[in-house]
C-alpha cells in the first residue's frame, strides 16, 4: 500500500520550520526501522488550493483527496479544521502495510498536529496529483538504511541536511542518483499507467488457474 500520515504545519510544538520536527515524530517511533521494510518515501505538503479556482472548488477538492478512498484513519474534525486556514505536510511511504500503518497512527495518535493516515492511490487522479506528482520523492528505507535521492542536473547541489539528520536517528545514509525519475522526462506518471498495474493481477489470474 501506499500511505500518507497528514500533519498541521500551524501546530505549535512544530514552529515555523515543520518539515524536521514532524519527520524526527515519524521515524523515532522506531517502527518504520523495525518493521524491516523497503520503502520509498515522498515528503511535502499537501498543495491542494493551487488546484483550486474557488473556495466551494478548494473544499470539493480536499474532500475528493482526502475522504474518497479504500482505507484510512484520520481524525476528520483536526483535518476539516485546516480547510484554507494552515498546510498539511505528508510523508508519504510507498509499500507499507496496513500492520505497518496502524502501529504509527497508534504510535501518533495523541500528537495534536497529527491528523490521521489514508492510503493513497496513484490510478485515481486526484491523489495522483496532489501525491505523486506533487511531493518530492526524498528516501529509501529499509531497515537500518537510508539512501538519499538526488536527480539529473543536481550534481553537487545534494540535501546535506537530510543526511545529517537522517544520520541523527540512527540511520546508515547514503546517497542514491535517480537520474530522470519522477521529473518532466518520466514518461510513466499518468492514471492510465498506474491502472494498467493495479489490472495486471487480475489479468494473469486467469492464466494462472489454467496451469
Amino acid at each position: 500500500m501506499n500511505i500518507a500520515l497528514l500533519f498541521d504545519c500551524k501546530s505549535p510544538e512544530y514552529g515555523a520550520f515543520y518539515k524536521w520536527p514532524i519527520n524526527n515524530k515519524v521515524f523515532s517511533t522506531g517502527i518504520i526501522q523495525a518493521s524491516g521494510r523497503h520503502m520509498k518515501v515522498w515528503i511535502g505538503d499537501v498543495a491542494i488550493y493551487m488546484h483550486a479556482s474557488s473556495l466551494a472548488h478548494y473544499h470539493e477538492l480536499c474532500d475528493r483527496v482526502y475522504f474518497t478512498h479504500t482505507w484510512a484513519r484520520l481524525h476528520e474534525t483536526r483535518l476539516r479544521a485546516t480547510f484554507w486556514c494552515s498546510t498539511v505536510y505528508t510523508l508519504l511511504f510507498e509499500n507499507m502495510t496496513r500492520d505497518i500503518a496502524n502501529k504509527l497512527h497508534d504510535a501518533l495518535t495523541f500528537d495534536k498536529g497529527y491528523l490521521g493516515l489514508q492510503a493513497v492511490d496513484y490510478a485515481y487522479n486526484p491523489h495522483l496529483v496532489v501525491y505523486r506528482s506533487s511531493l518530492v520523492p526524498s528516501y529509501r528505507v529499509h531497515g537500518q538504511s537510508c539512501t538519499i535521492f538526488y536527480f539529473i542536473g543536481q550534481g553537487l547541489c545534494r540535501n546535506e541536511e537530510d543526511f545529517s539528520c537522517m544520520q541523527q536517528l540512527g540511520y546508515d545514509v547514503a546517497w542514491e542518483y535517480r537520474g530522470a525519475h519522477n521529473t518532466y522526462f518520466d514518461d510513466y506518471n499518468t492514471p492510465e499507467h498506474f491502472r494498467q498495474i493495479d489490472n495486471f493481477p487480475g489479468s494473469c489470474s486467469p492464466l494462472h488457474r489454467r496451469k
